[in-house]
């Protein structure tokens, strides 16, 4: 019991971290772009491998937009970065107590 407790309380923070992560995209009204994301979002639509860029990040946007929108993106982004922040937390925790 404790174990599922403890499972359901890093999953509803993890998912309010990833909240936290979209907050800045939902004010936006839109997700945040940079200078080349056109061309990554471009290829990920049009399914094609860009020559001038890595193909990796055209090849998630095109898997996690399900080829319909970004924001489905953005949710898998946040999740995959709160996921990682909480781990890292964890562990960071961890060798604190250690010393």
């Amino acid at each position: 019991m404790k174990a599922l407790y403890l499972y359901i309380k890093q999953t509803l923070l993890i998912a309010v971290y990833a909240m936290l992560i979209i907050s800045i995209a939902i004010y936006n009204g839109y997700p945040l772009l940079t200078p080349d994301s056109g061309s990554y979002i471009k290829y990920a639509f049009d399914m094609q491998l860009p020559n001038d860029r890595s193909p990796f990040y055209s090849l998630f946007v095109a898997i996690s937009s399900l080829r319909s929108s970004l924001w489905v993106t953005i949710v898998v982004q946040a999740l995959l970065i709160a996921l990682l922040l909480q781990q890292l937390a964890v562990r960071v925790i961890k060798k604190a107590k250690c010393r």
